[in-house]
């Protein structure tokens, strides 16, 4: 879990913003990989689900595109942009009203991207899967990680092929995030704590929002 407000950051702005705001900022967010995960690269996963929970109650209409890096080891967040990311993108719409509190599960699976990663490196405990959010249109407002809030999640279901540790074939994990706002140039960054491993894993990323002028 992200422990303290540092590990998500609106560069540019407040070191502890208490919220991502998808549309205002390009968003990155970034799932460490939990101890007892070690898929090699002949295994595969199902899907791979974000969640979040709303920061208040809101309506937008927002195109979100989400990209994954390219790699399994990057680095801790410095900036979103500045980065390799894999040409494959998912795109969702969304629409309507959230409520404040309510927990949104995104409208995408990003199995693929996830499986040509592992396809080349496996997965394995301490991997970062870094994912970034472009989004156009209304803003929707994210919680993001530290003090009281809930940080968005990544489940990931693992398929009948492949095998963790202490894990059954087609379990859930769960991953938790730290998320990060990043402005192009600055440098600052948190760190990401993988909690305990049980047959729900959970891990939390850093919030870094890169910031492209509102929409």
């Amino acid at each position: 879990m992200v422990e303290s407000a540092n590990g998500d950051i609106e560069q540019g702005s407040s070191l502890s913003s208490p919220d991502l705001e998808i549309g205002s900022y390009v968003v990155g967010i970034q799932f460490t990989v939990p101890d007892n995960i070690n898929l090699d690269d002949s295994e595969t996963i199902d899907s791979a689900i974000i969640s979040w929970v709303s920061d208040r109650t809101h309506s937008a209409n927002s195109t979100m595109t989400f990209s994954v890096e390219n790699s399994l080891n990057g680095a801790g967040f410095g900036s979103v942009t500045n980065r390799n990311y894999l040409s494959e993108e998912e795109v969702w719409q969304s629409t309507g009203t959230w409520q404040d509190g309510e927990n949104i599960t995104v409208g995408i699976n990003l199995a693929n991207q996830l499986n040509s990663l592992i396809a080349q490196e496996g997965l394995n405990s301490g991997d970062l899967i870094t994912v970034k959010i472009e989004g156009t249109g209304g803003t929707r407002f994210v919680e993001a990680a530290g003090g009281d809030r809930t940080a968005p999640t990544l489940a990931i279901t693992v398929a009948d092929n492949a095998s963790a540790s202490q894990l059954s074939n087609n379990a859930t994990l769960l991953f938790e995030s730290n998320s990060i706002s990043d402005m192009p140039g600055d440098d600052e960054f948190g760190t990401l704590n993988p909690s305990s491993m049980s047959q729900e894993v959970g891990l939390v990323g850093i919030n870094d929002e890169s910031t492209v002028g509102s929409f």
